[in-house]
């Protein structure tokens, strides 16, 4: 499993070498959106609403996030720079980013 993960992050020897780096961005400069479960623990199964009730999440709503400590030790996807929020879940990812720490500016 270390293996699998270190070559995830780094490349498989030999073939590619990837260098993840560490680097430092001001949280007020990033646009952070979560899918689904808005500010929620999570969502509930369809099958535990009452009867003939309906979702009035969907669950690939796309929820900003304004709060770094929340994604603290989190894995995020990197996007394009589009400011059109109704294409974000459409857009092809570049790249991730892991936040392991997070200091007040």
């Amino acid at each position: 499993q270390n293996l699998k993960i270190k070559e995830y992050f780094y490349g498989t020897p030999g073939k590619l070498d990837l260098s993840p780096f560490s680097t430092t961005i001001r949280f007020e400069d990033l646009n952070v959106w979560k899918v689904g479960q808005g500010g929620t623990g999570g969502l509930a199964p369809s099958s535990a609403l009452p009867l003939g009730a309906q979702r009035t999440v969907d669950e690939t709503q796309l929820f900003p996030i304004s709060n770094a400590d929340i994604l603290l030790h989190s894995l995020l996807s990197v996007l394009d720079g589009s400011d059109k929020t109704d294409d974000l879940g459409l857009q092809e990812t570049r790249g991730f980013v892991y936040l392991h720490e997070h200091r007040e500016s």
